[in-house]
């Protein structure tokens, strides 16, 4: 008995393909060479990715690596994206994303900034009041 195969198309032996409970005909629809390619090249990209996870995992712990993304995480919160701004206003609100519109991404970008000049301006006059009091403490 022949089959086709439904990788490379050639008429083969039924012997050349797989068994298979699940199948209607009790063979795969693709031959054992196939099958085989098949699971080699997804065995690479596995193997790829997991040696990729592994050395990324290992850089992020280093020093360097917690460093970069910090850098990089502060210069997103600084540019205040559109995107940001949308996750912001999704974890404390709730809402779907769909949901969330351009005029509501301005108001929360307008009241970050604000809270972020309210905290600047509130530092600075904490950091000067602690000034004043080390520079009399010392004349005292």
């Amino acid at each position: 008995m022949k089959r086709v195969c439904k990788k490379c198309g050639v008429e083969k032996e039924i012997e050349e393909f797989v068994k298979s409970k699940q199948c209607k005909h009790g063979y795969t629809r693709c031959c054992k060479k196939c099958k085989c390619k098949y699971v080699r090249s997804r065995k690479i990209t596995y193997k790829t990715r997991a040696r990729n996870r592994a050395r990324n995992k290992r850089y992020n712990k280093s020093t360097k690596g917690k460093e970069c993304a910090i850098k990089r995480q502060r210069k997103i919160v600084a540019l205040l994206s559109d995107t940001y701004v949308k996750k912001v206003i999704w974890r404390h609100s709730g809402l779907k994303h769909k949901d969330i519109t351009p005029q509501m991404v301005e108001l929360k970008r307008e009241l970050i900034i604000f809270h972020r000049l309210k905290k600047e301006v509130l530092n600075g006059i904490n950091s000067g009041g602690n000034q004043r009091t080390q520079a009399h403490g010392q004349a005292a």
